[in-house]
């Protein structure tokens, strides 16, 4: 039998959670898509560096788990980023960053790869028919 007074104290527990849901999930997407649709079109054009780039982030990202990725993010960044302050002599505390902002980053580098994958195959199965049509009444590539 469900206890209702729990179940209606856990839901507004979680209900105070939904801010950080929502953040956790639009801003990587926010900034995700201009990121993945960008890399897309490096794939699809092969443009000769920035290809097997992004390709090599693309495999890296969608075949590391996440929490692996957490793990390396949140734990080799900020000592990373710590040497390179120091070393460059900018006073900046990399340990005192918020952990938010790690988790967004990650998120961010995620979906990125993600999206490039979907846009790369979205525009892959355009059929070439379409875009001849498409050039002969004078539409561009790129529109």
């Amino acid at each position: 039998m469900i206890d209702l007074p729990t179940a209606v104290q856990t839901f507004f527990l979680a209900w105070q959670g939904l801010p950080v849901t929502l953040l956790m999930v639009f801003v990587p997407l926010l900034l995700a898509l201009p990121c993945g649709f960008a890399m897309a079109v490096v794939n699809m054009r092969r443009v000769p560096v920035l290809c097997p780039l992004c390709r090599v982030f693309i495999s890296f990202t969608r075949g590391v788990p996440l929490i692996v990725q957490i793990f390396l993010i949140y734990n080799s960044l900020p000592s990373l980023l710590n040497l390179v302050f120091n070393t460059l002599g900018i006073p900046f505390d990399v340990f005192g960053v918020n952990p938010v902002v790690y988790a967004l980053l990650v998120f961010t580098l995620c979906e990125t790869a993600i999206l490039a994958e979907v846009f790369r195959g979205a525009m892959s199965g355009i059929d070439p028919g379409q875009l001849e049509a498409a050039e002969s009444v004078g539409l561009t590539l790129t529109q």
